[in-house]
């Protein structure tokens, strides 16, 4: 369904933390700051947010002031295919 470049968020903290603290079938409304490729925003949005008033917004702001890797990400066409597809979900904004 998803292809991601790294599988870091099935084992992580992170998705421990929100296993054990986020409803299920609730209504939940979240803020994500920093989403890179949008494993954990599909997960969310896949999981948490199944009520029909539950969202997700997803920020991610870029550090600017590094101007080798973030560029080299952004003009990556293959990478932005992919974060667009990873977002591209119905209850994502």
């Amino acid at each position: 369904m998803y292809n991601f470049s790294n599988n870091w968020f099935k084992s992580s903290e992170l998705n421990q933390v929100i296993h054990n603290y986020l409803p299920i079938n609730a209504v939940n409304k979240i803020l994500e700051i920093g989403s890179f490729e949008g494993q954990c925003t599909v997960h969310i949005a896949d999981n948490y947010c199944t009520h029909p008033e539950s969202i997700i917004v997803s920020v991610d702001p870029f550090d600017l002031s590094d101007t080798t890797t973030h560029i080299e990400i952004l003009q990556s066409k293959p990478f932005y295919l992919m974060y667009l597809s990873h977002h591209n979900h119905q209850k994502l904004l």
